[in-house]
This record gives structure tokens, sequence and C-alpha cells, in this order.
């Protein structure tokens, strides 16, 4: 693309949270070692800057060796959740009912479609993420995630011929509040919900709804593009790679750094000199506007962020390489 260079950023080119996972897998599998830690993401975090490091790390090599890792690897039965899902299911512990920390997508799609190949698609970019269908629970004292049983997953479809078309919008975001409020058995439910609404044969709405704990903001993008690519070539039988080892690969991987004294050291280093010359405090503006409707119970406000300051916070991303 002539938008970007080598020089460019991986952030800059839309580099999120699941994107990174894939790029860094399929990365790592041609080399007979890993070589490469997450920090070094960071650090050279542009095509050219990530290469010469790597040409750097092969030539102090001996015996330079880059092969195709084709062994698969196994699943286990089950990982043990992460220090950050662990202090979220902390806090669902509290209000299990609590749609807090569901996060909710409407969109509307315009012209002719397949909804049957459309739930089809959705099944199965479900599946294509592993992490999008495990469940949470408590095993000797610890937390740990298992993937759900998609066997009697439904994407629901419903239908809302009656609606006008000034009443879309409204019908949509009401459907959406429904599900939104539902809430989500973590040790027992597929923690996304997927509802297809037909308002004509050109004109349907699709609401998502996730739980925080398997899902972040930067993943939507990522999600939506599966969608779509499963709905034009799962009528072709087109194979598609199985990413459930590999992220289980990940995630035992990092378990197992976690515990190493010298690789907590240099990510502690690694961020103290990145904070050196940081701010210590902010000043924020305190005064909010609040919406008149009250989306949900639980005290959730809506407001605006000018996109000055929105255009000034993607800038500083990109010019720093951090999300």
């Amino acid at each position: 693309s002539e938008k970007f260079s080598d020089a460019s950023t991986f952030f800059s080119m839309g580099m999120d949270s699941l994107a990174f996972l894939t790029f860094r897998n399929n990365l790592t599998a041609y080399f007979t070692s890993s070589i490469l830690e997450e920090i070094d993401f960071f650090t050279y975090s542009s095509i050219d800057a990530l290469a010469n490091y790597l040409l750097e790390i092969l030539a102090e090599n001996s015996e330079p060796e880059i092969v195709v890792n084709a062994i698969p690897f196994p699943i286990p039965s089950y990982i043990r959740a992460s220090v950050a899902q662990e202090g979220l299911w902390f806090l669902c512990q509290s209000k299990k009912t609590t749609p807090l920390y569901h996060l909710g997508l409407s969109l509307k799609l315009q012209g002719r479609l397949n909804p049957t190949l459309l739930q089809q698609a959705c099944y199965a970019a479900i599946r294509q993420h592993v992490a999008l269908s495990s469940t949470f629970s408590l095993k000797n004292g610890e937390l740990i995630l298992t993937i759900g049983n998609l066997d009697s997953y439904h994407v629901s479809l419903i239908e809302r011929a009656h609606c006008s078309a000034d009443d879309v919008d409204s019908e949509l975001r009401h459907c959406l509040k429904i599900d939104m409020e539902m809430p989500f058995d973590l040790e027992k439910d597929v923690l996304i919900r997927i509802k297809l609404i037909k308002f004509s044969d050109m004109l349907y709405g699709i609401n998502i709804v996730i739980h925080h704990l398997i899902f972040d903001d930067w993943s939507c993008g990522v999600l939506l593009r599966d969608i779509g690519e499963f709905y034009q070539n799962i009528s072709k039988a087109s194979s598609v790679e199985d990413f459930q080892s590999t992220y289980y690969k990940l995630v035992l991987t990092e378990q197992e750094k976690s515990s190493d004294a010298h690789y907590r050291g240099s990510l502690i280093e690694y961020w103290k000199n990145r904070l050196n010359s940081a701010q210590t405090h902010i000043q924020i503006s305190k005064t909010v506007s609040k919406s008149e409707e009250h989306y949900l119970s639980q005290h959730l406000y809506q407001y605006s962020i000018p996109s000055s300051v929105v255009e000034k916070m993607k800038k500083i991303s990109e010019q720093h390489s951090v999300t």
C-alpha cells in the first residue's frame, strides 16, 4: 500500500490484540527455537526494525536454521486464566447478573444475502477463535478456561418485517438492549451472543453481545472481517487454518515465561525506560454531560470526546508505537 512503508509501525497499520497473536505465531513458527520475545515486537515495532533485528540474531547464530514446524500442538483440556481475567472474573462474582462487562455491537446490512449462510459464517468465526467459546470455572482454587461445547450453539434469526425504514435503528437498539441485559453463566454459557434480524429481503441487522472476559473493542474489526470472509468462502468449502492449537501454545508459553525471574525483570526494565519521562499527573476535565436515557440500570453513562482530542490521541499512539 502507498500509505505504508517498511518504516511504518505495526500499530499504525491496524495491529490489534487478535492480529498480534496471529502475526507472532506465524512468524515464530519458522524458527527452530523461540528467538523472539513479546517485548521485541514493541521495541522493534516496524517491519524494517524487526527484520534487521532478526538478521542480527541469525548472523550471531553459528548454525542459523529456519524451518516450518509442522508438528501439531496438542490442545490441553484446560488452561489457567490470565491475571487480568482473574481480576475481572472476581468483580463479576459480586454481581453475577450485571451487564456492565458486556460489549455490544450493532450493524445494518443492506443488500440481498443468504441468512442461513450468514448464520454459518458467524458460527465458523466463533470456532475459528477458540477464546470466544471458552468458559470459566474454578479448579483446585485456580481460575481455568475450558473450550465450550458449540454443538448446541445457535445464531438466532428473527423477523421484523413490520418495521418501517424510520424504525429500523430504534428496533436494533431495542433488541441490543434486551440482549445486553441478559446475564451470562460464566461456567456454562458460550460468552458471545449473535442475533440476526431480518427487516426485508434487502435489509438485515446483526447484534453481537460478548463478555469482556474473552473480548475487547480492539478485536471487533477482526471478528467482523472473519465473518465477512467466511460468508464469501464457506459455500466454496475453502479451507481455513485452525488457530486453536496456536492459541493454547501461546498461552502456555506465556505462563512458563511468567515464572522466569529474568524475563519478568526485562519487562519491568522496559516499562521503566518507556515511562521514565511520562507525566506523573494528567489533568482531565470532570465536566461530563450525562445522557438523559440510561441505557442500562447499572449507572452506565454515555458521554462524547471531542474529535480533536481523539485525533491527537491517535497521533500520540502512532508516534510512540503504543495502543
